[in-house]
């Protein structure tokens, strides 16, 4: 997950994301995603965040975990 600096205010440091699409390339994935200490997806790079159910319906996931 990013350096909570980078998280919480406003810059212009890309570095993180692409250190962090960087890693994923050379794993064999076209994206990452970070994860907070509870296992929640918190963000991405690059992308935004969605999954498709079995039902075929596109969700995003809320602002909050609760």
């Amino acid at each position: 997950m990013k350096v909570p600096l980078f998280a919480t205010s406003k810059n212009v440091n890309y570095l993180p994301n692409v250190l962090s699409k960087l890693e994923a390339e050379e794993k064999g994935a076209f994206a990452s995603f970070w994860v907070d200490d509870d296992g929640y997806v918190a963000e991405g790079p690059n992308v935004k965040v969605g999954f498709v159910t079995r039902e075929k319906e596109l969700i995003f996931h809320s602002f909050t975990r609760y």
